[in-house]
């Protein structure tokens, strides 16, 4: 994995971003066979959310296993009317 990709986190400053970004990462980590990365990717996005932000500990959970398709709140202007 490019190192740009995994440094990408440490520009963000609030804590739901930098948890998702984290599970990207373990996701990512886990898709190449790095299972130890992986793993440690999500242990760190889950560590400034369980217990202050249930909501946000089980996105990352589901964003980490696939399960849920991540949001940037990008938009498709191939998709929106106008």
């Amino acid at each position: 994995m490019p190192a740009r990709w995994a440094n990408a986190h440490e520009h963000l400053d609030d804590a739901v971003s930098l948890a998702l970004c984290r599970a990207l990462l373990s996701r990512a980590h886990r898709l190449s066979g790095d299972h130890h990365a992986a793993d440690r990717q999500l242990t760190r996005a889950l560590a400034p959310v369980v217990g202050t932000d249930d909501t946000t500990a089980q996105q990352v959970r589901d964003l980490a296993a696939g399960t849920r398709q991540f949001d940037a709140g990008v938009r498709d202007s191939r998709t929106e009317p106008g």
